[in-house]
């Protein structure tokens, strides 16, 4: 049977697997096992009230205890990828299930593990024998248990088993699938009891080992098999064939890290990491890329606007590392860098041969300590030294100013953005303004969905938003909101730190003409990524499709023209942009400099 295995599941197996050999049974999860499991959040599973992200929290869990059917319905859940809130969703109506001796927070996972009919006859506290926890896993996994077994799939004479019995059925499976391990050539092991840690290593054991052949070659042999509870591995499976000189790859893997002279010396994690942030450099697309777990959690961070570093976006366009926008308030901005500087060296190391991922980890760093750029602006380059602070990104902020003008600036894009924005637009609604000013400058973009509804209080309901272009349809994001700003003068002000989702909006209010922009042209960042997340907390971003406003215009490369062009001159007091906005919107015989607060 030609099996079907996923590439970046297959080359994860070159990597430190939890061994099958004969022994007793091992009670503590390899390192490997750990940080799969972190990265699925089943860490909470075996102590739901220990800080999960502490230093000491993986190493104060009782790995010897053993597994009760609560723990292992969450980490099974969650090894497929359910999390509590879509088990809480999926099992509200289930109510007949005992659950008065267990941890609230696994109540969820109890009650849709039920559900599904995973433990039937079970209790919740119960502990579970090994073949118990084995045949739950199978099945959720969607690999049918041999019912018959040849003789070169009995691989061994159990003596605690009965011949031809379900459990032996269960046990020789796990086995020659690579799961489990019995404890000895005669004994399986079957009806002991799991222990939380070799539980650990059996799940991670199994996220390694495809099953893919099963899921495309003997669908009928699925059984009620539920769809819902396909692994991640089975979306990813495709044949080996399909990759160029992947027999080459295995081999040179092979010899650098066993018949090398300086073998002692192979980073297979390094190694593999290089390897994948290499692989999409042929598109030549700076936003596409892969995260390692240390690059993803601080990408997390980021959108949810908090983090620790100098305050700046950046991106790499060939070979040039340069800054998007500095975040206000924050060390990069006030140690003076701009929009369009070109970062040429950190410490002293030059970035044109560094990826995005590399620049970004070796720019941020703890707080309070410091980090020397050498930038180039203009054909000038000069050298700064800038402490790291905690960056708290704020997502909007607004004020009353001359008693008539709402002021709302837009930070970021950010998962509270819309929150904080409804109050604004509420705020607005109330104090009798006569017009709105919406300071989109240096506003690198965030999240698709926060600005679609933010832009709601602007374009009416059913007009479009954005024109979303994959690569063979056209898909346009129309309002759903009630356009309670559209009665207002609006002005909108942008420079060339404005992007991605501040374009979108931007570019909304400007084709339906609900209002005017004034500033500088647009960074020009019009394409859209999505995030594949990986089971050990790395993920994977990538381009799906560009942004084309309302009516066609591309945003990508060539950014929003402001319907009135100022400079903002640095060595003045004044807000030329924002003083423009008021002179030709609201107020032509105001003084300029001067707020009415």
């Amino acid at each position: 049977m030609k099996k079907l295995i996923s590439f970046l599941i297959t080359i994860f197996i070159l990597g430190q697997v939890t061994p099958l050999s004969f022994a007793k049974i091992i009670t503590e999860p390899s390192t490997d096992a750990l940080l799969y499991v972190e990265g699925q959040s089943i860490l909470k599973c075996f102590e739901p009230r220990k800080m999960i992200r502490s230093k000491t929290a993986k190493t104060d869990i009782n790995w010897a205890v053993s597994l009760t059917v609560a723990e292992a319905s969450c980490a099974l859940l969650n090894h497929v990828h359910i999390d509590r809130r879509e088990a809480f969703e999926k099992s509200q109506d289930v109510d007949d299930v005992d659950i008065s001796n267990i941890d609230s927070y696994l109540v969820p996972f109890v009650k849709e593990a039920f559900r599904r009919g995973f433990f039937e006859d079970m209790k919740a506290d119960n502990l579970l024998k090994r073949y118990q926890a084995l045949k739950m896993l199978l099945d959720v996994e969607g690999i049918p248990i041999l019912k018959v077994l040849r003789d070169e799939d009995r691989t061994h004479e159990f003596r605690d088993v009965r011949r031809d019995s379900e459990i032996e059925y269960i046990m020789m499976t796990s086995i020659n699938r690579d799961l489990a391990r019995p404890i000895s050539t005669h004994i399986s092991g079957a009806k002991k009891n799991m222990t939380r840690g070799e539980y650990v290593n059996i799940l991670y054991n199994s996220s390694l080992v495809s099953h893919a052949d099963f899921f495309f070659e003997k669908p009928g042999q699925l059984d009620g098999f539920d769809s819902e509870m396909m692994p991640l591995i089975e979306i990813f499976s495709q044949p080996v064939g399909n990759i160029p000189k992947y027999d080459i790859f295995l081999t040179i893997w092979d010899i650098l890290s066993n018949a090398h002279l300086y073998s002692d010396r192979f980073d297979g994690e390094e190694a593999m990491n290089k390897v994948l942030e290499a692989l999409p450099e042929v598109l030549d697309d700076p936003y596409t890329g892969y995260m390692d777990y240390e690059e993803n959690d601080s990408f997390q961070d980021s959108i949810r606007g908090d983090f620790e570093g100098i305050g700046a976006y950046i991106s790499k366009e060939g070979e040039d590392l340069t800054i998007v926008s500095p975040i206000k308030k924050m060390p990069a901005e006030k140690a003076g860098l701009k929009s369009g500087d070109i970062v040429i060296k950190i410490e002293g190391e030059e970035t044109k041969d560094l990826s995005l991922q590399e620049a970004v980890r070796k720019i941020k760093g703890p707080r309070d300590s410091k980090v020397n750029l050498t930038i180039k602006r203009n054909g000038r380059i000069f050298s700064v030294d800038i402490i790291r602070a905690r960056v708290e990104i704020p997502a909007v902020e607004y004020e009353i100013r001359d008693n008539r003008v709402m002021y709302i600036n837009i930070f970021q894009f950010s998962q509270k953005a819309e929150e904080e924005f409804k109050k604004a637009v509420n705020a607005t609604l109330s104090s009798g303004v006569a017009g709105v000013v919406v300071d989109l400058r240096n506003n690198p973009g965030g999240l698709l969905s926060s600005v679609e509804n933010i832009a709601g209080y602007f374009v009416p309901r059913g007009k479009t938003v954005v024109q979303v272009e994959y690569s063979n349809v056209l898909q346009e994001v129309l309002s759903i909101g009630k356009a309670e700003l559209s009665f207002y003068p609006v002005a909108v002000l942008i420079n060339n730190g404005s992007a991605s989702a501040s374009e979108i909006l931007a570019g909304a209010i400007q084709d339906h003409g609900l209002g005017q922009i004034f500033g500088e042209t647009s960074f020009g960042k019009g394409t859209v990524q999505e995030v594949m997340p990986f089971f050990d907390g790395s993920s994977f971003r990538y381009t799906v499709a560009e942004w084309l406003t309302p009516k066609g215009h591309s945003i990508n490369e060539n950014g929003i023209e402001p319907d009135f062009e100022v400079e903002d001159y640095q060595d003045t007091y004044l807000d030329e942009m924002y003083e423009k906005a008021l002179e030709k919107m609201l107020f032509p015989n105001r003084i300029p400099g001067r707020y009415y607060y």
